[in-house]
Order: structure tokens, then C-alpha cells, then sequence
């Protein structure tokens, strides 16, 4: 802004349009390429982020089969017919968590 204001004074208000255009061209490029840069790293911080969470993790899967298969064992043994509703409910909380975790690791759009 200082030159633009120094080659005005030169130069006289004849060149005041061109000066004034030339000045805001040269801070039109440099807003740019500040845009572009914040950009790019929120692209790459996002593509980041999106790498850590995936679906399910076979972790998780493996722990709450593992849990509900060790629940089916200590409810059938121990409460033989009756405890049918009880092993339902067991992998219904399975099924629950596991649905809810894969949704959960998905980011929209």
C-alpha cells in the first residue's frame, strides 16, 4: 500500500485507476494463496482424520462375539430353557453396539 501511495505521488492522479488496480490485483493474489493454503491443510487434516476411523474395528467385533458368546455359555448353563429370552437379549446388545460403532466411524459425505 506504501508503493502504491508513493508511485501515486510520482506519478500524479492521472494513474490513480491503473495504480489503485495493479494494488488490488497484488493483494487479490496474496488473499489467494492464503485461502489455497488453509485449504489444503484442512483437506489433508481432514483425509487424516477420515484414515484414523473406518467402520467396525475387528477389535471390537472379536471382544463383543467373545462377550456374547461367553454370556450364552454362563446363561445356558446356568438357567437352562427359561434363559432363552436372556441369551436374545445378550446378542441383541451384540448386535446393538456393533451396528452402533460401524455407523459411528462413518464421516458424512
Amino acid at each position: 500500500m506504501r508503493a502504491a501511495l508513493a508511485v501515486r505521488k510520482e506519478l500524479g492522479s492521472d494513474f490513480e485507476p491503473e495504480i489503485i488496480e495493479s494494488f488490488l490485483e497484488r493483494l487479490d493474489d496474496r488473499i489467494k494463496a492464503r485461502v489455497d493454503a488453509q485449504v489444503e491443510a484442512r483437506l489433508a487434516e481432514s483425509k487424516a482424520v477420515k484414515g484414523e476411523r473406518k467402520g467396525t474395528s475387528p477389535e471390537l467385533v472379536f471382544a463383543s462375539m467373545f462377550g456374547g458368546f461367553l454370556a450364552t455359555a454362563v446363561i445356558g448353563g446356568t438357567m437352562d430353557a427359561a434363559g432363552l429370552p436372556a441369551v436374545i437379549l445378550v446378542w441383541i446388545v451384540v448386535a446393538v453396539v456393533n451396528v452402533a460403532h460401524a455407523i459411528a466411524g462413518r464421516r458424512p459425505g
